[in-house]
């Protein structure tokens, strides 16, 4: 029996990651890496850690020791994300491919994020961090729902609550 499915994406910050720089047309500057939060994501009462936000990559020079993130998704909302189930990480190898659409006309995803040893580039998307971290996501959708994420998807029985947060700042390591 499918059942409902709700995905927070909290305001908390719960831990450090790393990134680098990206942007679709440059790619990723692997020679410049920034901490940013890491924020709260609980599917029921299973938490996992994502990354939020992110930095584009501008090649300014100097790079700026501390920069606001100018990627991601601050504001506040609630929306039933469509699954694109061919998508894959594009600064490092994934585990399992996919992603949940949240805003399809202006691509921003929750998929896999980097794992232990890894660092991506990040144009605001929601990405869960930790290696396999993905994978136990994803399990915990489809088990609390019944069903495979395509056809809780096409069913509209997954709700994403964004919670509002604030632009943080990006620290040059």
């Amino acid at each position: 029996m499918t059942k409902n499915v709700s995905i927070t994406i909290g305001s908390a910050i719960v831990a450090k990651a790393l990134i680098c720089p990206y942007n679709s047309t440059q790619g990723l500057d692997a020679t410049l890496k920034y901490e940013v939060p890491l924020y709260k994501i609980a599917v029921g009462g299973s938490l996992f850690a994502a990354i939020r936000f992110g930095v584009v990559r501008k090649d300014m020079t100097p790079p700026r020791k501390h920069l606001i993130c100018d990627c991601g998704i601050a504001n506040a909302y609630s929306v039933k994300p469509s699954w694109k189930p061919e998508y894959s990480p594009h600064s490092f190898a994934g585990s399992r491919p996919g992603a949940w659409v949240v805003f399809p006309n202006k691509t921003f995803y929750i998929h896999e994020g980097p794992g232990a040893g890894d660092i991506g580039g990040t144009l605001g998307c929601i990405e869960i961090c930790g290696t396999r971290e993905w994978d136990r996501f994803l399990n915990t959708i489809e088990a609390a729902g019944g069903a495979d994420c395509a056809t809780l998807a096409k069913l509209r029985l997954v709700t994403v609550v964004i919670e509002a947060a604030s632009w943080p700042t990006a620290v040059l390591v």
